[in-house]
């Protein structure tokens, strides 16, 4: 199955995406980069033993809403594939080793299905950049992705 997306570009200073606009239209995206940052920049359900983040701020809050976040179309999927990563389940963690750790598992997990779909090898590597800053470096086909995902201790 051939890759082909609305290309998306990861911004590191805002640590945002963006469609890319080549001046008349959006462009289109042959490699693996733009479903790569989809699946680690959406927030995956978490699982009923996941221990949730502490809630801060309104009730009202989408996040209050439904403190197990996820995409309500994963329940549709006839293969039982979930979007997104579990990476939002460390914003409150330690730097230490275990965060690290579940920060690869969380990556490695995101990007399981994408890779099955269309039969692709994915190297994670995940390591402390700076302090509460895991780095993230994704090597898929001829791509790497390189991302920072906060712990805020």
């Amino acid at each position: 199955m051939a890759l082909c997306d609305l290309k998306l570009v990861y911004d590191p200073v805002i640590r945002r995406c963006d469609y890319a606009f080549n001046g008349t239209d959006i462009e289109l995206d042959f490699t693996p980069v733009t479903p790569v940052l989809i699946a680690l920049g959406c927030e995956r359900r978490a699982r009923p033993d996941d221990e949730l983040p502490d809630a801060a701020g309104d009730f009202y809050a989408p996040s209050q809403i439904n403190p197990r976040k996820g995409w309500p179309g994963d329940a549709f999927d006839p293969k039982g594939w979930q979007v997104g990563s579990r990476l939002w389940l460390l914003q409150r963690r330690k730097q230490d080793e275990i965060t690290r750790r579940l920060g690869e598992t969380a990556t490695g997990e995101a990007l399981e299905s994408f890779a099955a779909e269309h039969q692709l090898a994915v190297s994670v590597l995940v390591r402390w950049v700076q302090r509460n800053f895991l780095g993230i470096k994704v090597t898929v086909a001829n791509a790497t992705i390189d991302l920072t995902q906060p712990i805020a201790a």
